[in-house]
């Protein structure tokens, strides 16, 4: 089969790092894990403390938003899901967090609210630069990099409340037909935002390195706006827009495009349906990922996975808990990530150690 990126003018950096997942494929996992925009490098390096070892993928969110009024709606994931404890995060936030992740937070957050943060100028692009710095760093001390993208909905400038991100559902179906329609007011709106983004990612694609880009993930769920869109002119026509913009129009030859989905599920109100509906096809994919939590690593949301990648690599993008030694011995993952804090408050120390001492688990030393 084929094995370059679907790109036909990817760096080679990006050819490089596809030719090796194919290499190791079937045989071996990387480890991974997942910081937020403002946690700095804060869980990777509490991996190293804890195993010796450095996790070979370390991955970050170019999304930026914060708590807003009302939580109830966005229990999702927790308040606590995009941003660092000590961002943005108020008692009631932390209260919030504790009942619904059953979790105990340290004391002494620093209590900032929106216009806080925006006086002391932690912006989107300050913060966004940041993380283009913090980059640049952990490419230099050899970790692949991976990022994903927590939109808000087209037309809110990129930085607003949670709710315009955790849109139950999905977009209503006028605004998404007027969404991919390019002309459109809402479609503007749309690559604005995208060109926004773009800014990053070509600063990292000109000082040559490449990225596991990862955006509009588990989309066959039903919590994000551009979730529960199947078919044609669904959630396959977002992908390919995406895609021809940042390819074609900006010429961002460093990505690796990952297509995320969410292992499929049947749980009243926070449904995944099955990956096939939502995947935009092959050549606009490079490496094809799931997300698990719950430790739901039920066979089949690997091997459908891999039916539908025919050949091309597939990851664990998110987990909470890490999978159990049966599990990864009959799924060889390309990278199993998990998400930020999540993996310290779901996983014994042991079962993390036990995890970096699998010899078919690879970290970056």
């Amino acid at each position: 089969m084929n094995k370059k990126p679907v790109n036909p003018k990817a760096s080679a950096e990006a050819c490089a790092l596809l030719e090796y997942f194919y290499s190791i494929k079937g045989k071996q996992t990387l480890s991974a894990q997942h910081d937020f925009l403002a946690s700095g490098t804060k869980y990777c390096d509490r991996i190293k403390e804890l195993t010796g070892h450095k996790p070979a993928i370390w991955g970050s969110d170019l999304g930026f938003c914060f708590k807003g009024a009302n939580p109830e709606p966005n229990k999702h994931c927790g308040p606590m899901n995009l941003i660092d404890p000590g961002l943005a995060v108020t008692a009631s936030d932390l209260q919030f967090a504790a009942r619904d992740m059953s979790a105990e937070f340290p004391d002494g957050f620093p209590e900032k609210t929106p216009d806080e943060m925006i006086v002391a100028g932690v912006t989107p692009p300050v913060m966004r630069q940041a993380l283009v710095e913090r980059i640049k760093k952990q490419h230099a001390k050899g970790h692949i990099i991976t990022l994903m993208w927590h939109a808000l909905a087209p037309g809110n400038n990129d930085c607003g409340p949670y709710e315009q991100l955790w849109m139950h559902g999905g977009l209503p179906k006028d605004q998404w037909e007027e969404l991919i329609t390019p002309g459109t007011e809402l479609h503007m709106k749309w690559q604005a935002e995208v060109d926004a983004i773009a800014v990053y990612l070509k600063q990292l694609c000109d000082a040559g390195i490449p990225v596991l880009w990862r955006p509009y993930h588990e989309m066959n769920g039903v919590w994000f706006w551009w979730c529960n869109q199947p078919g044609p002119r669904g959630y396959q026509q977002l992908w390919i827009q995406l895609y021809e913009r940042l390819t074609m129009h900006h010429k961002l030859n460093n990505l690796l495009w990952v297509w995320n989905a969410h292992a499929p599920r049947d749980r009243k109100n926070d449904e995944a349906y099955p990956y096939p509906d939502f995947y935009p096809g092959a050549k606009y994919v490079d490496i094809l990922a799931t997300d698990i939590y719950r430790r739901d690593y039920q066979q089949s949301h690997y091997a459908d996975l891999v039916a539908l990648a025919d050949g091309k690599p597939v990851a664990l993008a998110e987990v909470g808990e890490l999978p159990p030694d049966e599990a990864l011995d009959r799924q060889p993952w390309a990278w199993v990530m998990p998400w930020g804090h999540l993996g310290f408050l779901f996983n014994t120390q042991a079962e993390i150690k036990a995890f970096y001492r699998r010899t078919d688990v690879r970290s970056l030393d």
